[in-house]
């Protein structure tokens, strides 16, 4: 993540001043050229990598399973759409079973050999790229153009992780007439200030904090968690925070990542409400497109059990992962099956509310446990 990164904070402004300095039809341009020039300097081998695929797998095949759709072929443009989908996983799964599993094995005898195979955001890349393939297939939105799909990768203030633009959203902002204004320089500012507050101020402390606890014994564990737990929700927003204000700056209204989590009452609620913008692109990308609306009992159970496990394994190929996402997967089902349902803050006594989120933080809390022992890519 280079937010951070002394370079960027200086390169940042600077795109935004050269961005809104040239005429309205150079902007595009310069916003790409911003992105292209960034990472040839920070990581060349992302640049090239995300390039390449986006032009040798998600573009062309995107544009087979659009015309195959324009042609009234529904079955082509989906079976398309999964080749697609399967040479990008295979690019990751390379990638991260080597990384977790056989880290020993040499694939190239080229000093640079590991170097080039860290790719900056490569998992939200993943995301994007499977989104835009499933939605062209289905219709859900027109195919992009080259230019508009190096955009949407390359975009700057979401680049890393997230959140995660729609490709139909994006393209409407990206074309959209835009005008320097005060509100959205305020607006941005002030989002990247509490971002920077709650990753450089906060959370170093609660690190501290908790490992501080973690050597006080095991009678401290749980408290050591549930500071982590804490920590990593401030980190993640910040990174969220900074990322919204970086594209108010450029005139993008970014979509939200979170939306008062800890005031769920369901596990389901949680989840929709703790880094909204993979929650709906998993909706949208895998529970969906595998019956899950239409689902009912035990089939609707295995839906909701795998798409938690997918979650888990786009986190990490690690046993780590999917025990992470079996753990939330069988939670949620066990939460379907009982009936419960979310309850409403204005219709429920205030103890009955407490309980509620008590347990709902505490089978989260319980889920660190695993999570926190794996490592993201």
């Amino acid at each position: 993540m280079y937010f951070l990164d002394y370079r960027f904070l200086v390169f940042a402004p600077l795109l935004v001043v050269v961005y809104w300095g040239v005429g309205a039809r150079l902007r595009n341009l310069v916003l790409l050229a911003g992105a292209v020039a960034w990472l040839a300097y920070f990581s060349p081998q992302t640049l090239v990598a995300l390039v390449v695929l986006t032009l040798g797998i998600i573009d062309p095949v995107a544009g087979l399973a659009s015309r195959a759709r324009a042609r009234g072929d529904e079955a082509r443009a989906r079976a398309l759409a999964w080749l697609g989908v399967g040479a990008l996983v295979a690019v990751t799964a390379a990638l991260r079973l080597k990384a977790y599993f056989l880290p020993e094995v040499v694939l190239s005898s080229s000093p640079f050999a590991d170097e080039l195979l860290h790719w900056i955001g490569f998992s939200y890349f993943l995301l994007k790229g499977v989104h835009v393939l499933f939605a062209t297939a289905r219709g859900n939105v027109t195919r992009p153009s080259r230019w508009t799909l190096l955009h949407y990768v390359l975009f700057l203030p979401t680049l890393t992780s997230g959140p995660i633009y729609r490709v139909d959203h994006f393209a409407t902002e990206l074309a959209a007439a835009k005008r320097p204004s005060w509100d959205h320089l305020e607006i941005g500012a002030v989002r990247i200030l509490i971002g920077l507050a709650k990753k450089v101020v906060v959370v170093p402390v609660l690190v501290s904090w908790a490992a501080a606890l973690h050597g006080r014994g095991v009678i401290y564990e749980p408290a050591a968690y549930a500071v982590t737990y804490v920590m990593l929700f401030l980190d993640f927003s910040g990174y969220s925070d900074i990322a919204i204000g970086f594209g108010r700056w450029l005139g993008f209204v970014v979509p939200e990542n979170f939306k008062s989590p800890f005031t769920a009452t369901t596990l389901t609620q949680f989840w929709r409400n703790w880094h909204v913008t993979l929650g709906d692109w998993q909706r949208e990308n895998v529970f969906i497109p595998l019956g899950g609306i239409r689902a009912k009992g035990w089939a609707l159970a295995g839906i909701v059990v795998f798409s938690m496990v997918i979650v888990g394994l786009w986190h990490g190929f690690h046993v780590i992962f999917i025990a992470w996402g079996l753990y939330h997967g069988v939670a949620m089902l066990l939460e379907n099956r009982l009936g419960v349902r979310p309850l409403h803050a204005h219709r429920t006594p205030w103890w009955r509310l407490a309980v509620r989120y008590a347990i709902v933080q505490a089978i989260v809390i319980g889920g660190m446990f695993m999570f926190v022992g794996g490592t993201s890519f």
